[in-house]
């Protein structure tokens, strides 16, 4: 094992709640009702493949440009404002012990690029993660691994070099079909999501250390 990827929403700072907010805002000014389960399952996906995909089931007018501008436009603006209270607890203690291990860190997240150094910039995580790649940069979303396998290629990696931290089932498919190990990190905040296909799943990220789980994945694969 040589890198571990973080996805950011959900696994980074606890934000999927915002974007279920502000996603929800749009839909009443929309005038379209979208049911729970339907609106979790878009959870780990890009904006422009989820509205992409409710403009043409609800046959909306306005383009897929001016609905993923006005979402992301939302989006930052909660965001930004609830900052300080969004970072995942335990994250920066297991950052320092994974990179105390010798592993590369690295970003793979569905949120456009401003957003995700806005939330680095904002807590200090910039060296962190010297290679990023936001959903824009593929033409493909989660769960299609082209995100991860373009994280890999950056750091110049194997894909089988790789761990995945993941809180949506959309994550856990994608760093699969990467060929990546991949940890499911269950967040209650990111809704009801399948993380049976991961190699483990954890509820915080002291289980990484206290469990010796690196160790036990790399001997399991």
């Amino acid at each position: 094992m040589q890198a571990v990827i973080f996805d950011m929403d959900g696994v980074i700072i606890d934000s999927e709640p915002l974007h279920f907010r502000a996603e929800k805002r749009l839909f009443r000014e929309l005038g379209i009702e979208i049911a729970v389960a339907e609106h979790q399952g878009y959870v780990g996906q890009t904006s422009r493949a989820m509205w992409g995909r409710i403009r043409r089931q609800y046959g909306l007018s306005l383009s897929l440009e001016e609905l993923v501008a006005h979402s992301r436009r939302l989006i930052r603006e909660l965001i930004t404002a609830a900052l300080p209270d969004l970072l995942i607890p335990g994250l920066t203690e297991c950052l320092d012990y994974l990179r105390d291990r010798g592993l590369d860190l690295l970003l793979a997240s569905s949120s456009e690029k401003a957003l995700i150094e806005l939330v680095l910039k904002k807590f200090d995580l910039e060296d962190y993660f010297p290679h990023r790649v936001s959903g824009d940069e593929v033409g493909r979303g989660k769960p299609a691994p082209d995100i991860f396998l373009l994280a890999a290629a950056r750091a110049g990696i194997s894909p089988a070099g790789c761990l995945v931290i993941e809180d949506s089932a959309h994550g856990v498919r994608a760093a699969k079909a990467a060929g990546m190990t991949c940890i499911g990190f269950k967040n209650p905040s990111s809704g009801s999501q399948d993380l049976s296909a991961a190699d483990a799943v954890i509820t915080r990220f002291s289980q990484i250390r206290g469990q010796n789980l690196l160790h036990t994945l790399e001997r399991s694969g």
